[in-house]
């Protein structure tokens, strides 16, 4: 495993601190080439693209937990982390999240949380036969996410040397199973963090890497949250190398949406996507350190400001004209040619009309699709949103099957028919032959 870098001496970080609280300097702190020293293990040949479950997603939590713990974060895992275990068709994947705590000092606000996060994995390897030769493709993810979990341990890093700034305590996530719907955010929050009605603010990381290049930029996306959309605007007056441009859009994919959907105030910052998203074109050579080092500077000085706020950000719910249940919480589920089951959606529907577009399976573009849509009262499918891109082809594909989807039966509360929100991974996995197949 590679060594994580040693800590920077402390008295020259707490000299910046003092002089200038809520600014880091890029050069000081020699951002650039740890960002890199992260990302160049993460995105190496030796993690595989480090798939959900895989030994190799262990070993970057591994990584990630050491580098909390030399850092002087507080652990409330031991060096697995917090695993858990993820159902699939195929059979039963293990991963784990990797939680370091920074409290903070005020005594009414270090029982408040700040969670900040990014995922460990990525689509892993594949092995393909092309005219009887076998072909390794590792999906290297060195933007998605190798480029957030290297900003995440910096930031980590830093807040601890500067602990005794923030009034409320930040709370640092690596999440696993990420591509396997978001698993290891909804486990964090659902089943492992015990104050998650204390949780404030949660900020992602996804996807930080690629600059301005290309027409990418540093964006943050606030969740048309009009609070938080203020607090950024503010914020940004501020003397800084590089702004994020606000895109005021309810959703965008990503581990923000578990806590977004339970009704925490959430911000995704990246640099978006680009043409080698989720390709064996991901690789640690496309990096702009600089920009990375910038946006640091950037999320630091914002999570400072956040947890330093007296009043908690109020939550706006993006605008619906009436309330959308989910089907657990129905009496009676929405049912697809009379079955509960969604498994029959997506084995007679979903993978019987799906088509694996032609360039994508040439260029080796994989991975699960995470697609939300509502069952209306009439039973009609409306708002079918992309919750997990994977590729602009393989999402629109996914899209519109589900668009076309035939009635189904309203789900039913009390006895009367409800709005329905349901989500589904649509898979597209390439096999031997340089074939595309769907599901699992």
């Amino acid at each position: 495993m590679c060594k994580i870098a040693n800590k920077i001496i402390a008295t020259g970080t707490a000299f910046l601190a003092v002089l200038v609280p809520s600014v880091l300097n890029a050069q000081d702190f020699n951002l650039d080439s740890r960002l890199k020293e992260h990302v160049s293990y993460l995105a190496s040949d030796a993690m595989h693209g480090r798939a959900a479950g895989s030994e190799y997603e262990k070993e970057a939590a591994s990584y990630v937990w050491n580098a909390f713990e030399e850092a002087g974060l507080e652990m409330p895992d031991g060096p697995d982390g917090q695993v858990f275990s993820v159902e699939l068709p195929d059979g039963t994947i293990e991963s784990r999240n990797i939680v370091g705590i920074v409290r903070g000092y005020d005594p009414e606000l270090r029982d408040r949380y700040i969670v900040i996060g990014a995922h460990l994995d990525n689509i892993g390897e594949n092995i393909l036969t092309v005219d009887g030769v076998q072909t390794r493709q590792i999906y290297y993810g060195a933007d998605d996410d190798a480029s957030g979990v290297a900003v995440l341990i910096e930031l980590a890093r830093i807040a601890a040397e500067n602990s005794f700034m923030f009034k409320r305590s930040l709370v640092f996530v690596a999440f696993g199973a990420s591509e396997q719907m978001h698993s290891g955010a909804w486990y964090f929050l659902n089943r492992a963090f015990p104050d998650n009605a204390r949780i404030d603010f949660m900020i992602n990381l996804d996807m930080l890497g690629r600059g301005a290049r290309d027409g990418n930029e540093f964006s943050v996306y606030p969740a048309s949250n009009s609070d938080v959309i203020s607090f950024i605007k503010d914020f940004s007056k501020e003397m800084r190398p590089l702004l994020p441009g606000i895109i005021d859009q309810d959703y965008y994919p990503g581990d923000h949406l578990v806590f977004l959907h339970a009704g925490i105030p959430t911000v995704l910052f990246t640099t978006g996507p680009h043409p080698e998203y989720n390709t064996v074109r991901d690789t640690e050579s496309l990096i702009d350190y600089r920009t990375m080092s910038y946006a640091c500077d950037y999320i630091y000085g914002l999570s400072l400001a956040a947890a330093n706020r007296e009043a908690p950000f109020r939550f706006n719910a993006p605008d619906s004209d009436e309330t959308v249940y989910r089907p657990q919480d129905c009496d009676l589920p929405p049912r697809f040619f009379n079955n509960t089951n969604l498994s029959k959606f997506m084995d007679e529907w979903v993978y019987v009309y799906l088509k694996y577009p032609d360039d994508a399976v040439d260029e080796g573009v994989q991975g699960t699709v995470g697609i939300s849509f509502i069952i209306e009262k009439d039973g009609k499918v409306s708002n079918v949103t992309v919750e997990k891109s994977v590729d602009p082809r393989l999402d629109d594909e996914a899209v519109k099957v589900v668009s076309v989807s035939p009635k189904w039966k309203a789900g039913e509360v009390n006895g009367k028919k409800v709005r329905t929100k349901i989500t589904i991974p649509v898979e597209f996995k390439l096999v031997k032959g340089n074939k595309g197949r769907f599901g699992f």
